[in-house]
């Protein structure tokens, strides 16, 4: 059973349109995808690992890496990555820990008041013991 690991899943899916193609030379629209790969334990993400770009060219499914693209695209492509935001539930586990170290800090603060509250006001039949 697998209880850590990272997962990739996708953040952004746009169309490049009127551009030619390295591959087929044709005058086409290509597939811009980006995708976010995060930690998780027990499969609540924890933090984001990185981001993968993939471009397909919708005449000849090519699949291209950004690095093979001509300039004229990769300006395109970077326009769309600049917008493309890292989704909050990527933190979730990080959020549900600071929350759980925080409700815990907390509680053992309130152990401590409530006890030095107990000492201070003692009633009939309240039984204490010291140790030393």
């Amino acid at each position: 059973m697998v209880f850590f690991g990272s997962k990739v899943s996708k953040i952004l899916d746009r169309q490049i349109n009127n551009v030619n193609c390295p591959n087929c030379e044709n005058q086409t629209s290509m597939t811009y995808s980006l995708f976010g790969e995060y930690a998780h334990i027990y499969w609540i993400p924890l933090f984001p690992l990185g981001r993968k770009n993939i471009v397909e060219c919708n005449s000849c499914k090519r699949v291209f890496k950004i690095i093979e693209l001509p300039e004229s695209i990769k300006q395109k492509v970077r326009r769309e990555r600049e917008n493309a935001k890292t989704p909050l539930w990527y933190y979730s586990g990080l959020v549900i820990f600071i929350i759980g170290i925080s409700y815990g800090a907390w509680t053992s603060g309130k152990n401590k008041e409530d006890n030095s509250a107990y000492i201070k006001t003692p009633k009939i039949g309240d039984v204490y013991s010291i140790e030393g």
